[in-house]
């Protein structure tokens, strides 16, 4: 690695670490973050940014890290849970930081799509409907 290679690595791993650390104080807000570190021209620029930061995976392992320096981790997540599971209350906030903790972590199995094109003319269409249909 080159010596220029190496100081944009730094850079990018310092934007890392003070978006993960600001982004924790700011209660998993990525606009916020965004707002308060980039200063973007508007609040749509400030999501997409924000969208678009915690996709990366740099910032996902910084984010990881800084959740578990705050205590953020399984254990925490899981007596809250526990405590949301049987609550009286509206805990929506609560729950959408669970999920976000979640996604950050992987948790969750990726998504499966699929896109299909079928190229036929309409009666060709139509015929096929009337089949599924006579079929059914």
């Amino acid at each position: 690695m080159n010596q220029k290679t190496a100081k944009t690595k730094k850079k990018i791993e310092y934007k890392a670490e003070a978006f993960a650390t600001r982004y924790i104080e700011n209660n998993m807000n990525g606009s916020k973050t965004v707002k308060e570190l980039y200063n973007p021209s508007t609040d749509g620029m400030a999501r997409k940014i924000a969208s678009e930061t915690i996709a990366k995976p740099i910032f996902q392992t910084k984010i990881q890290e800084a959740m578990e320096a705050a205590g953020l981790n399984n254990d925490f997540i899981s007596k809250v849970t526990k405590r949301n599971a049987v609550q009286e209350k509206n805990y929506a906030a609560s729950n959408t930081a669970i999920d976000i903790y979640h996604r950050i972590q992987g948790n969750y199995a990726p998504e499966k799509k699929t896109n299909l094109n079928l190229n036929l003319t309409v009666e060709q269409a139509e015929q096929e409907l009337k089949d599924l249909l006579n079929a059914i």
